[in-house]
């Protein structure tokens, strides 16, 4: 929408009272809404190019962490299957030391749907292999929903910090 348009949202109820039916309504302004949700698909599709590159680590996880998909790349660095990563919570590839703050920027990216929560920490590979990165994480909803329990998270390994391999970037 231009900053001249609105856009808004009819919620329309049919109340019963004394046995007759009323319908009761009102519209409320999603336009705020509506604009997040066009710079959130320009950004899932900069996400898609880097999923489908094969050079960046990039995940999806759900809001409580658990992987729900995850690209070739993200296995690789991990030294493991999707198949065996697939519903593991990310956290638990952490470095203890990182492990609340992973969880607050992960809970703070679903409060701030669209928002970039960026963090440095330290993963630790199924070959045992520790690995400092830059990670990014951006959640956006689900469809049309507005219920931040109805979001996809991507996270996405901006750059190891222990090589000067960049990985990608939004």
């Amino acid at each position: 929408p231009s900053g001249e348009e609105k856009v808004l949202r009819d919620i329309f109820r049919t109340v019963q009272q004394d046995g007759v039916d009323y319908q009761v309504g009102a519209f409320v302004d999603i336009t705020d809404l509506a604009i997040a949700n066009q710079s959130g698909e320009r950004i899932s599709l900069r996400y898609d190019e880097l999923y489908d590159s094969g050079l960046t680590p990039v995940a999806i996880v759900d809001v409580h962490g658990s992987i729900q998909q995850a690209n070739q790349a993200f296995c690789s660095f991990f030294a493991d299957t999707f198949d065996n990563l697939k519903n593991k919570k990310l956290v638990r590839f952490a470095l203890d030391e990182f492990t609340s703050r992973f969880n607050d920027a992960l809970k703070k990216a679903c409060r701030e749907v669209g928002v970039f929560q960026e963090l440095d920490l330290s993963y630790i590979a199924s070959n045992g292999r520790t690995i400092p990165v830059r990670q990014k994480m951006l959640a956006e909803y689900k469809q049309a929903s507005t219920d931040n329990s109805d979001v996809a998270v991507y996270v996405y390994f901006e750059a190891s910090l222990s090589t000067s391999n960049n990985f990608g970037s939004l």
